[in-house]
């Protein structure tokens, strides 16, 4: 790890149990491990492994039904300093507004790779490991932005969370793969300096938007305003 990130990781370990107090306070998480962070400070992929063994089918998509999101259309002001994101129960969680591309087509994609993988026993065994620790990746920035918002002095613009920008990093680099051994092939193909990288800033945005356009096969006309209904807020 670099030494930028490494300043970054340790400002998020000193957060995190801020995090859980305030999520839950008077009592411990319902479990620890969930949100455990391994040694690169990514989202401890033992968890995912072993829930994902454990569950069923129905149970997993119960799950990704419920921890679904919505996106509202772009602001017209595009310089708008924040997005709000609204869950399934209705809650909304502001977010620097660079968050909300990525977590378009991070959604686009959990859902995509799920409707097509799901019919078939052997793709859905390989693919929804990485769907399911997607959406724990979109939980966690959630929640840190919940903290840092309660907690914190309220949200900033420049304001970064350091486990879902890692993602970020990946996947400006067309990397998909979240797994272990994923994560040691793409340290050796490219460096540990691509996770200092802000893709959040301008033109490093610019460039991540359109390496995700060309990754996901997404058409470019549903990322302005009124043509994201899949993802809309009413």
């Amino acid at each position: 790890m670099s030494t930028k990130a490494k300043a970054k990781a340790l400002a998020e370990d000193i957060e995190d149990s801020e995090v859980a107090s305030m999520l839950e306070p008077g009592s411990p998480p319902s479990d620890p491990a969930q949100w455990l962070t391994d040694k690169n400070g990514d989202l401890d992929w033992d968890y995912t492994a072993r829930t994902v063994r454990e569950w069923s089918t129905d149970a997993l998509l119960s799950h990704l039904w419920k921890h679904s999101f919505s996106i509202p259309a772009r602001e017209y002001n595009p310089s708008a300093p924040f997005v709000w994101v609204k869950n399934d129960s209705g809650e909304s969680v502001v977010l620097p507004h660079g968050y909300r591309l990525p977590l378009m087509f991070v959604a686009k994609y959990c859902w995509e790779v799920t409707f097509r993988k799901v019919g078939s026993e052997d793709s859905w065994r390989k693919a929804k490991s990485n769907v399911f620790h997607l959406s724990r990746l979109c939980q966690n920035l959630f929640r840190r932005a919940k903290a840092k918002k309660e907690l914190r002095g309220g949200m900033e613009k420049g304001w970064r969370c350091l486990m879902f920008d890692r993602l970020l990093a990946r996947f400006y680099k067309h990397w998909s793969r979240n797994d272990p051994v994923g994560g040691k092939k793409f340290l050796v193909e490219h460096s540990v300096k691509e996770y200092d990288r802000d893709v959040l800033k301008h033109g490093e945005s610019n460039r991540l938007s359109l390496q995700i356009l060309t990754h996901f096969s997404v058409r470019l006309e549903e990322v302005v305003p009124s043509r994201v209904g899949w993802c809309q807020n009413d």
